[in-house]
């Protein structure tokens, strides 16, 4: 009891220090800061470990679950409706979404320089990478309709008919590792660029990654992007979590979380469990190298933080460390699981990693959902500003009425609210080891032949690992940070 009130003195003390070495900075920064120092005060000592238990709790009830009906569950039911073809739709939606990127990429380059202003800036990092996520995990694959490749690749297909076979085949050994280089080249340029922020820097590398992707599609043929484009595979990782999924033309509504343990996988392409691991490593990295500990490991004072370009090579190597050290631990895990259970897969130790991976995908989710949301609950009001003024006119486009003077971070400065989105990302968290345990076990009965026992003992490596991880992950949220 004597030790409570020194470690509520210490945090406090921790908190008021942070709040005044940090005033001069912006008020978005300020806000997160704030609320960073106020989750300090939270008893977050004794939320951790009882998400932590939550998980543990799963991994052992799932072993005295039947796998038959855990199946049904993650196969979901087809609803008795037959939906018409949209392919048509799908090019109108596409070609539309190219000439919004168009646009968008004019605006970076001859808009506002503020980021807080400019649409190029908050249509990137709050509308693409913080809210059409959730908007995959709660409506499915809408990214495959409004993606801005398919439209034009059908255009010039149209246009030149010898555009509309590829002109080289992707071989399949390949699987998704060029979507995982992909994406590893949108996460370095997120937390390793000098000025990712910036409009017209942002505008330049939208243009170029639609160009490269686009010139992909024609070499390779469209179908392949799915397995080479990073930022639609990274989105398909959430659609396959949505409770509601098309499939041959007709809605199928399944538990959700559970999508990825589907026969159908629930429509990822091979290669998806790799490229699982990879932006699991890369997204815990993401919260990570804003710690004091990663500063503190680089020698930086967190309070006096030099700036992105001072520390652009360790922040690159450690991403990319990041990633190495997550698949070592869970190929590590794997092998041990399985070597533990006795089972010699028959499709090969590859295919076992890989569909075991899926249990990743859940977890990369709650990762992102977790670690957006404080940044998204602001910016979201930025970008309705923006959208009713996109010149910084003075206009209202939208109707809303709604101008910087009303955006608001008073949520971050209050404990009650503090408290309210610290544990919807700690939920999100847990939800999201929970469900990866559930995707892995059913991938394991199926590498068993539908023995529980043996498909238990293949799981207990990576549950633990899963456990210990959702700990590191509920640390994340609360541990403060300096950069």
């Amino acid at each position: 009891m004597r030790g409570r009130p020194l470690r509520l003195s210490l945090s406090l003390s921790r908190s008021l220090a942070l709040a005044v070495a940090l005033a001069a900075l912006p008020s978005a920064a300020l806000a997160h800061t704030g609320e960073r120092a106020l989750a300090l005060l939270l008893p977050t000592e004794i939320w951790a470990p009882a998400g932590t238990a939550v998980v543990a709790l799963t991994a052992l009830l799932l072993a005295f679950v039947r796998g038959d009906r855990l199946a049904r569950l993650a196969e979901g039911a087809a609803l008795p409706v037959a939906l018409p073809s949209a392919a048509g739709l799908g090019t109108g939606l596409s070609l539309l979404s190219a000439a919004i990127l168009a646009g968008l990429c004019l605006m970076g380059w001859f808009g506002p320089r503020n980021p807080l202003v400019n649409l190029a800036t908050l249509a990137l990092w709050t509308g693409v990478i913080a809210l059409l996520p959730a908007a995959q995990l709660a409506f499915g694959n809408l990214w495959g309709a409004i993606n801005p490749w398919s439209g034009p690749l059908r255009l010039a297909s149209r246009l030149h008919p010898r555009l509309s076979r590829p002109m080289l085949r992707l071989p399949e050994r390949l699987g998704a590792w060029p979507a995982v280089a992909s994406w590893l080249a949108i996460m370095s340029f997120a937390l390793a660029d000098r000025a990712p922020l910036d409009p017209a820097r942002v505008a330049s590398v939208m243009a170029g990654y639609w160009a490269a992707i686009f010139a992909l599609g024609l070499v390779f043929g469209a179908p392949a992007l799915r397995r080479i484009e990073g930022l639609g595979l990274w989105l398909s990782l959430f659609a396959a979590l949505a409770p509601l999924r098309i499939e041959h033309g007709r809605p199928r509504l399944r538990l959700p979380g559970l999508g990825p343990a589907a026969a159908g996988r629930a429509g990822l392409v091979v290669g998806a469990g790799g490229f699982a691991v990879a932006a699991l490593g890369a997204g815990s990295f993401d919260g990570f190298n804003e710690t004091f500990v990663w500063l503190d490991f680089l020698g930086v004072n967190p309070l006096q933080f030099p700036g992105r370009s001072a520390v652009r090579t360790e922040t690159m190597l450690g991403l990319y460390a990041a990633v190495a050290l997550m698949a070592a631990i869970f190929v590590a895990c794997t092998l041990a699981g399985l070597a533990l259970a006795g089972l010699r897969p028959a499709r090969g130790i590859a295919r076992a990693l890989e569909a075991l991976a899926l249990g990743l995908v859940p977890i990369v989710a709650g990762y992102h959902v977790a670690h957006y949301l404080p940044a998204t609950l602001v910016e979201t009001q930025y970008l309705l500003v923006a959208l009713g003024d996109p010149l910084d006119r003075g206009w209202d486009l939208t109707g809303l009425d709604y101008g910087h003077a009303q955006v608001t971070t008073s949520f971050f400065n209050q404990y009650h609210t503090v408290r309210l989105i610290w544990l919807a990302q700690a939920g999100a968290v847990v939800a999201g080891h929970a469900a990866g345990i559930a995707v892995a076990h059913l991938a394991a009965l199926r590498l068993a032949d539908g023995d529980p026992r043996r498909a238990a003992r293949s799981q207990f490596p990576l549950a633990l690992f899963m456990v210990v991880y959702t700990l590191f992950g509920l640390w994340l949220l609360a541990a403060p940070t300096g950069a």
